[in-house]
């Protein structure tokens, strides 16, 4: 169910509609091309289908080259099936002209990854898919969780649901011997190695989502140095229980705050004397997991609903002006 809750920042807008300036109900999502390894790309494909199953159309603008240091990406619009998720919801592009028209009196949205706004929209949503102190004046903020951005004016938060990820069938957590590593982005932030006595998980391997949850399956502590990582998520829907190894990416009582719940309470004294010393109660953990799988189906069965509380309210906003200027190609594919 959609709350007031979501609004985060009303203050920054005003709540009266201007009927002389209206903003179109159509969309632009700048996304790379669909992926399955990457939850930021999987949650802008999934906010695309969403508006377009709520009665708006959105499509999809590709980001592809370039890097973000330099912020040098390139733009292109292409109906190639093998960019989009399969048999996705979508709206398909004419031509350029229908894009730009978009531009002009639509909304495009970008990622927080893209820091300006090279398709000089006229309106502009940035999307805070991780933590972001930068405030994109100017912008609507829209945030995958409140905790990601000071400056947030809306939540969207959807879990990266996989149906091979559960643990019907399973042994409790308790009862199982396997423990695994995983680093992902932790490097990042601090010094990683394996946990003793534990298989190490790569971003490539297991290679595909159903070997991982094969082993997720069988999982009884997933000690994760990558903190937020949608992958801690994919770990406890198959019963295993993720030990955050560090604070330094997002402290833990900020990730206890995100839309999805809190994992459980474990504690350590050391990690070099990890998997030994590990405190916990199994019934809190036990309750901690109830908890947390019903909030995580909950954001999925509101999803559509909230992506239509939001567009209903984005729109009901005066316009935003926009200086920057177009950078579009269109693509039969993208070299990427």
């Amino acid at each position: 169910m959609c709350e007031l809750s979501q609004y985060m920042g009303l203050s920054r807008w005003h709540l009266q509609t201007n009927k002389l300036n209206m903003k179109s109900d159509k969309f632009i999502i700048v996304s790379p091309p669909y992926s399955e390894r990457s939850g930021g790309i999987m949650i802008l494909h999934d906010l695309c289908e969403a508006l377009n199953r709520g009665g708006y159309k959105a499509g999809i603008v590709f980001l592809h080259g370039g890097n973000a240091a330099e912020q040098n990406f390139q733009y292109a619009f292409s109906n190639d099936p093998d960019l989009y998720r399969l048999n996705g919801n979508y709206h398909y592009f004419k031509d350029e002209s229908e894009v730009h028209e978009i531009i002009s009196n639509g909304t495009v949205i970008y990622p927080d990854l893209i820091t300006k706004n090279p398709l000089g929209a006229r309106n502009t949503v940035r999307y805070i898919l991780n933590f972001n102190s930068f405030e994109f004046p100017g912008d609507f903020i829209l945030s995958y969780s409140k905790i990601y951005s000071n400056y947030t004016d809306f939540v969207l938060s959807k879990p990266f649901h996989h149906p091979s990820f559960t643990d019907i069938g399973t042994a409790v957590w308790s009862r199982r011997t396997l423990d695994l590593t995983y680093i992902g982005k932790g490097t990042s932030f601090t010094q990683c190695h394996l946990i003793d006595n534990t298989i190490l998980v790569e971003r490539d391997y297991p290679r595909d989502k159903e070997q991982l949850a094969l082993l997720l399956r069988q999982c009884r502590f997933f000690y994760t140095w990558d903190c937020v990582s949608a992958t801690n998520l994919d770990a406890m829907m198959c019963g295993a229980i993720p030990v955050l190894l560090h604070d330094k990416q997002i402290p833990r009582q900020n990730i206890n705050q995100m839309e999805v719940g809190a994992f459980p309470r474990i504690s350590f004294s050391s990690i070099e004397e990890l998997p030994g010393g590990l405190g916990y109660c199994e019934k809190e953990i036990d309750a901690d997991v109830v908890a947390f799988k019903k909030s995580y189906q909950n954001l999925i069965d509101d999803w559509d609903a909230s992506v239509q509380y939001f567009a209903k309210y984005y729109l009901s906003l005066p316009p935003t002006p926009s200086d920057s200027k177009l950078g579009l190609h269109q693509a039969s594919s993208l070299n990427i």
